[in-house]
């Protein structure tokens, strides 16, 4: 088992904790899965396996807009869409003859 597998698993165990003791809510434990997902296709791109890096791949972005669409956390909401304007044009015009 990989150091990879491992820290999905640690996402999953954490989900199903989270689900069992009702002190989780219902997004953020999306957003665990969708971690989960992610350690999973990463090792499985690493290991040359690139269907199923692509089925966790599909399932990491399901369960991360789950986590995003049910309300997220604010914090990083905030700090994606302030790195997002950087990166978003400017329209800028050459000023005009008076």
């Amino acid at each position: 088992m990989t150091v990879l597998t491992s820290i999905g698993y640690g996402f999953a165990a954490l989900a199903i904790a989270g689900i069992v003791t009702g002190r989780i809510k219902r997004h953020s434990i999306s957003g665990l899965i969708g971690a989960e997902f992610g350690a999973f296709a990463v090792n499985d791109i690493h290991i040359g396996d690139h269907l199923w890096a692509l089925i966790d791949t599909a399932a990491c972005a399901f369960f991360a807009y789950q986590w995003w669409a049910g309300g997220g956390d604010d914090d990083t909401k905030r700090r994606l869409r302030d790195l997002g304007r950087k990166f978003r044009g400017v329209r800028r015009t050459a000023p005009s003859a008076a």
